[in-house]
């Protein structure tokens, strides 16, 4: 527990992501850079998205990303949430946050003298926004994004 945050639990997923749960209560206060989208990578993706759907009680949406196959997205009270979608076959199932900043070129640059490592340099995607991927120092993943709306568009 903490007490910021209230009640807390990390668990694992059927397919080997590691996932939080919190309590249901007001959510952290946000700060200059706030986490905007989530996305579940990995080798199931129908599996697991039916898998968050029945624990969170949320629907699910698909849309066809065409090559890269179909995006499942977790919705609640109409909101879209996060996303699942199918990983590269070398990777482990894991969640990436998305950081929502104002300027992903300014804040990738400013995230690389900062000592992280950039996997995706910054680019538009279209109908969602510029993002990039970045490695923090200590190996973590994470992507920044500056989005058109989240609510109305998933990030991919």
């Amino acid at each position: 527990m903490t007490p910021e945050a209230g009640r807390t639990a990390v668990a694992v997923d059927p397919r080997g992501a590691v996932f939080g749960l919190r309590a249901a209560g007001p959510a952290p206060a946000a700060g200059a850079a706030d986490f905007a989208w989530d996305e579940l990578l990995t080798d199931d993706a129908e599996a697991a998205a039916a898998f968050y759907a029945a624990l969170t009680g949320c629907s699910i949406e698909v849309i066809d990303l065409q090559r890269l196959g179909p995006y499942r997205l977790l919705v609640s009270d109409g909101r879209r949430i996060a996303g699942v979608m199918k990983h590269p076959e070398n990777l482990h199932p894991h969640w990436l946050p998305y950081l929502g900043v104002p300027d992903v070129d300014a804040e990738t640059s400013r995230a690389v003298e900062l000592g992280a490592s950039l996997y995706l340099a910054p680019r538009d995607v279209p109908g969602v926004g510029r993002m990039s991927g970045i490695d923090d120092p200590t190996g973590a993943g994470v992507s920044l994004m500056c989005a058109n709306d989240l609510g109305a568009t998933a990030a991919v």
